[in-house]
């Protein structure tokens, strides 16, 4: 049996959440910035280094639904509008479009 950590994705579960006490005797520091969250609609974003949770900062990504040309081609889409950079870039926009096993080894790359 595998000690490594799982992520959410793989054991079924859809939604995570993140309860945080708004406990008006704890540090000037806390207050301020859950009213901060909440007053201006905020969200707080940690360092994820700082993170105690395992699956923090780790997505899981099924590549079986690349099989699907609607999943695969939507999935290249969403690649490619969150890339940065030029028009030198745009092979491997191509390769994400038309090759489902270049697209599979990009999206699940980060494992």
């Amino acid at each position: 049996m595998s000690t490594a950590p799982q992520v959410a994705g793989q054991l079924g579960l859809k939604s995570l959440y993140h309860y945080q006490d708004f406990n008006l005797t704890s540090s000037d520091d806390h207050v301020e910035q859950l009213a901060d969250i909440l007053k201006n609609h905020r969200i707080w974003c940690s360092d994820p280094s700082t993170f105690n949770d395992p699956w923090d900062c780790k997505p899981y990504f099924d590549p079986a639904i690349l099989d699907d040309p609607r999943a695969r081609t939507a999935t290249a889409e969403a690649l490619i509008s969150t890339r940065t950079g030029g028009p030198e870039l745009d092979h491997i926009d191509e390769k994400l479009r038309k090759d489902p096993e270049f697209l599979k080894l990009r999206s699940t790359s980060s494992r």
